[in-house]
């Protein structure tokens, strides 16, 4: 019997997507897809948009996720081919927010499926994507206020560069076409600062959102995909970084020596302190100032705390 899902979590990224994922797996009568981060309607029909030389970071970025992704409809539903009684059919993909050209395609795949989102300050999320990107050697520079300085904002590809510290938050431009394709009833918002501080309220609007028993409890003490920092930055530039030698490597060693590797690599990590320069964070708030403006309207929420400077 072919299953399809019935409601998808889009978003965004470093906003809690990945625990309330997690959240929702403990229920029994909501069915989650195994994978992580399908990427599905992210990727059917999708390609680069290569502009060459200097989008190499773009056509890395795209390269790398696309093969982590199912873009084949075959694929996708074998996804949900262990579903059995469960009332909600589910999915979690942060890139659906990001990229506008998934609205239409989810749409068009079923027109009456709920989404549901959750954000978190935009200048907030930023600076957490940063320290997620240093802890695994993604991003070179050690100071936020140069790396999002150096991002290409205004570009009309969303793969384009290597840095997405600052797009990824502008979530008015990004939902806008969601309100326009959807009726509203099908749709829910939710701040990761509610999440936070007061799950067991969220998880229960979500439960009959979705329809199923509201009165199941979760558990909500442990977080997940947390941005952590490396204790040794020598031991984990050499355990992350995708040169080719590490990639000949993963194919000639035993995979019980490669997990091990990946064990070392987190135990190296720990949760720190990490300062956000004052410069860094006002600079984001006059570029996000406008879109959570017209957010606050189109979402029937204060978002006003957003624009404080600390």
């Amino acid at each position: 019997m072919l299953h399809k899902p019935n409601f998808l979590l889009i978003g965004a990224a470093k906003a809690g997507t990945t625990s309330l994922t997690n959240y929702l797996k403990q229920h029994p009568e909501i069915f989650i897809c195994p994978k992580r981060e399908p990427n599905f309607f992210g990727f059917v029909g999708e390609y680069c948009h290569s502009d060459g030389e200097a989008d190499q970071g773009g056509k890395e970025r795209y390269e790398f996720l696309r093969k982590l992704s199912i873009d084949d409809i075959q694929a996708y539903h074998s996804q949900f081919e262990k579903v059995k009684d469960e009332k909600a059919i589910g999915e979690a993909s942060p890139l659906y927010l990001y990229n506008s050209r998934t609205p239409q395609r989810i749409y068009e795949y079923r027109s009456d499926i709920k989404i549901i989102a959750i954000l978190r300050n935009p200048v907030d999320r930023a600076f957490s994507h940063f320290v997620y990107s240093r802890a695994r050697g993604k991003e070179t520079l050690s100071n936020f206020f140069d790396a999002i300085k150096e991002e290409e904002i205004e570009v009309k590809n969303i793969w384009y560069g290597s840095r997405h510290y600052v797009r990824l938050g502008f979530y008015y431009s990004q939902l806008e076409p969601y309100f326009q394709l959807f009726k509203p009833s099908q749709i829910r918002i939710y701040l990761y600062k509610d999440l936070a501080d007061n799950s067991s309220k969220v998880m229960q609007n979500i439960f009959q959102f979705l329809e199923v028993d509201d009165s199941f409890l979760v558990n909500t003490s442990v977080r997940h995909n947390e941005s952590l920092m490396p204790k040794n930055r020598v031991l984990h530039n050499l355990l992350t970084n995708q040169s080719k030698f590490k990639k000949l490597m993963k194919k000639l060693l035993p995979e019980k020596i490669i997990n091990g590797a990946k064990s070392i690599r987190n135990k190296n990590l720990e949760k720190v302190k990490v300062d956000f320069p004052v410069e860094a964070r006002n600079y984001l708030i006059s570029i996000y100032k406008e879109d959570i403006l017209k957010l606050q309207s189109l979402i029937n929420c204060d978002l006003s705390h957003w624009l404080e400077n600390s």
